[in-house]
């Protein structure tokens, strides 16, 4: 919790939720007891694991978040969607109302932080930036994951920059696409087993552009929005094993 208070301008973050929501939540905090059953060793946080009380913030950014989730699946599905004989300009159309649907969405959900008193923060990049790794060790610990947490957030936050897109929107593409996130994550850690420095070596293959998406008929140049970048972590998973194995 020190780093986030030697910086005065996310200390006041801080202080400005722990208050909202212990004012605002004072009787369901109280309500609320710790479950520890000793045979499964599961606890119930009620508060915050590394940000005090910011359990109750990400209780209620999750249902936020999920009301854009089906907009967000039926947009993706859209793109993946191929007509027999489309031609060029219909799947340019096609592209240009996947982006701009995108653009709508975090547009709503931007407009919709700001008119909500607990989560317009998120709304700030500072906080978006302690936010992001306490979300996902959440979705971790939710998930049933117990081992590994640090190298799994250290595997999303990459995952994130190679996106590259809003904070907003790679919430709902992992939300979305989960199940095959999950699967890498797996190849990711058994690889790790046996070389302490995969995240480095993965980083590193693909700030060389050592991997090309290749465009055929299953693979039109649209797609490359879906799949390059799944793309590109599984062919690092194989260039790794086969030159490290």
């Amino acid at each position: 919790m020190n780093k986030y208070l030697n910086d005065k301008e996310i200390y006041s973050i801080l202080i400005n939720i722990f208050d909202n929501y212990f004012n605002n939540n004072i009787k369901k905090i109280n309500e609320i007891q710790i479950e520890n059953k000793t045979s499964s060793n599961k606890i119930k946080i009620i508060a915050g694991i590394n940000i005090p009380y910011i359990k109750i913030f990400y209780d209620e950014f999750n249902k936020f978040i999920s009301k854009y989730q089906k907009k967000f699946s039926e947009n993706e599905e859209m793109i993946k969607e191929e007509g027999e004989g489309e031609e060029e300009e219909e799947l340019n159309s096609k592209k240009q109302k996947y982006d701009n649907t995108l653009q709508l969405i975090n547009s709503e959900i931007i407009e919709d932080l700001n008119n909500k008193e607990n989560l317009k923060i998120l709304n700030n990049e500072k906080f978006k930036e302690i936010f992001f790794r306490e979300y996902f060790l959440f979705y971790l610990i939710n998930n049933d994951i117990k081992n590994e947490i640090n190298n799994i957030l250290d595997f999303i936050e990459y995952l994130y920059k190679l996106k590259n897109v809003s904070f907003n929107e790679f919430l709902l593409w992992f939300l979305n696409y989960s199940n095959i996130i999950d699967d890498m994550i797996q190849i990711y850690l058994i690889l790790k087993k046996y070389n302490e420095n995969i995240l480095e070596e993965i980083k590193k293959l693909l700030n060389e552009n050592k991997f090309k998406f290749e465009i055929s008929h299953r693979n039109n140049e649209y797609m490359r929005i879906l799949n390059e970048k799944f793309t590109f972590i599984l062919e690092s998973f194989i260039y790794i094993i086969n030159h490290n194995f």
